[in-house]
């Protein structure tokens, strides 16, 4: 099973590795302590591929569907086209 660093997913998805450990810290995203350093009080995380897969899942918002062929455009207020 692969595993990614807390700075692997910030990089892939473009945040701040504090973005990702707030995401973990509020349970948004599940993580594995691997070992714990002597002395340290930030403890080693892992995040698994699949917890990974299942966290993008729940934040994808799908694009909004095109309006039906033949409904009028919607005119947008103080917006004038010259064409």
């Amino acid at each position: 099973m692969k595993s990614y660093s807390i700075s692997e997913v910030a990089d892939a998805l473009a945040v701040h590795e504090r973005t990702v450990e707030e995401w973990i810290l509020a349970g948004e995203l599940k993580a594995v302590i691997t070992s714990r350093r002597r002395n340290s009080q930030r403890p080693r995380r892992r995040i698994m591929d699949s917890d990974l897969q299942r966290f993008l899942e729940s934040r994808y918002v799908a694009p909004p569907a095109p309006p039906p062929p033949g409904s009028p455009k919607r005119a947008l207020e103080g917006v004038h086209e010259f064409f």
